[in-house]
């Protein structure tokens, strides 16, 4: 089973190719001619199981051995340190502007790879091979490229805060990879698949009617995982196609975020991003809830089932006065008013500028008992 998406952009676009056993057949969805300068930018531990085969069909496609710069990875890597060394990369092996970067690895390889690419002789052509769920349904699609704003001691001030959009030329997810996630990562990836179910109607609908087999993991049927990866990556390429550089419609992507990221920012690693993304979403819920927004009152029940049965944190850490200075960090932030991205149905959501951090304080305190 082989799906294709067509991504539309004001460029040329791109496809998603989506399917099962996809690197054994790798060589035939490559991009790019045999005299075209190409660099690989991998992690580390991915490129130590799949790395042969990936090099093998590179190789086929530019008659040569392409040189690979490993990273490790990790949130960490998502910095202008690691920018630095993939540029000195690109520069070591003359690739100019008719180059490639080929990224494989998950989302911290797809934003930095991507971001490097777009940066390099003021952008290069890069191609996408995602190895994890969230990679897969989210970081790989739309052009979203960049790294985080870190401080001297290497912490996280601010997730994404620096980048640029930048669209890739193919991306080609093969599910088998997913396989030999750890049963952690690849849940995490599911959390991502629930935020495009709150925002899509069959989406929604595939969740639901699938979650019995979600609930098994990476164990679930091929067919299955391949169903799940196209229906996200449809439900966000018509988004951003609508809105490709986030002017209005496609902020709805940040459905959970605002929350989430500060969550990230504060937890020193405790939670994977998509950990935090569903406990991001859970407070979206009730902070639509609160503000009266939400028309769907079954909602919250049934979306803290989804995340539980999805094997997803649903409890809030105590609120702590990090977590509010994070948020205000947050690059959507404007005037001193935070505008987060809430909830009213399934398949819609509004926009709610608050600007009452005690009465935010009292609600995340309430989703932590």
């Amino acid at each position: 089973m082989q799906n294709t998406v067509k991504v539309r952009t004001s460029g040329a676009g791109y496809e998603v190719v989506i399917g099962d056993q996809l690197l054994a057949s790798l060589g035939d969805h490559l991009l790019g001619k045999e005299k075209e300068k190409a660099v690989i930018v991998a992690d580390a531990n991915v490129w130590q199981t799949h790395g042969e085969v990936v090099q093998q069909a590179c190789q086929d496609r530019f008659k040569r051995e392409l040189p690979v710069y490993e990273v490790p990875g990790e949130e960490a890597s998502k910095c202008w340190t690691q920018v630095n060394r993939i540029c000195s990369f690109l520069g070591q092996h003359r690739v100019d502007r008719k180059g490639w970067i080929i990224a494989f690895g998950g989302g911290v390889v797809t934003d930095l790879a991507g971001f490097a690419a777009a940066i390099w002789m003021r952008g290069i052509r890069y191609l996408s091979i995602p190895t994890t769920l969230l990679a897969q349904v989210d970081a790989s699609v739309g052009g979203k490229t960049g790294i985080n704003m870190v401080a001297d001691d290497g912490s996280i001030i601010g997730k994404n805060m620096i980048g640029c959009f930048h669209q890739p030329a193919r991306v080609i997810a093969d599910v088998s990879i997913l396989k030999q996630l750890p049963p952690r990562e690849f849940n995490a990836g599911l959390a991502e698949c629930i935020k495009h179910g709150l925002l899509d109607l069959s989406t929604y609908a595939f969740m639901d009617e699938y979650l019995d087999e979600l609930s098994q993991g990476q164990q679930a049927e091929p067919r299955v995982l391949t169903g799940l990866v196209t229906a996200n990556v449809y439900c966000k390429a018509a988004v951003v196609e609508r809105d490709e550089r986030e002017q209005g419609t496609r902020r709805i992507l940040n459905l959970g975020h605002t929350f989430a990221h500060a969550l990230e920012a504060t937890s020193d690693g405790q939670y994977k991003h998509g950990e935090a993304v569903a406990l991001g979403l859970l407070a979206a819920c009730r902070l639509s809830a609160w503000t009266g927004s939400l028309k769907e009152k079954e909602l919250q029940a049934n979306l803290r089932t989804m995340i539980e049965r999805c094997g997803l944190p649903t409890k809030w850490p105590q609120p702590t006065d990090e977590l509010f200075a994070a948020m205000e960090l947050d690059k959507k932030a404007a005037g001193g008013r935070l505008p987060f991205i809430i909830p009213v149905e399934v398949g819609k959501t509004a926009v709610h500028k608050h600007d009452a951090p005690q009465e935010l304080r009292h609600m995340l305190k309430e989703l932590a008992k």
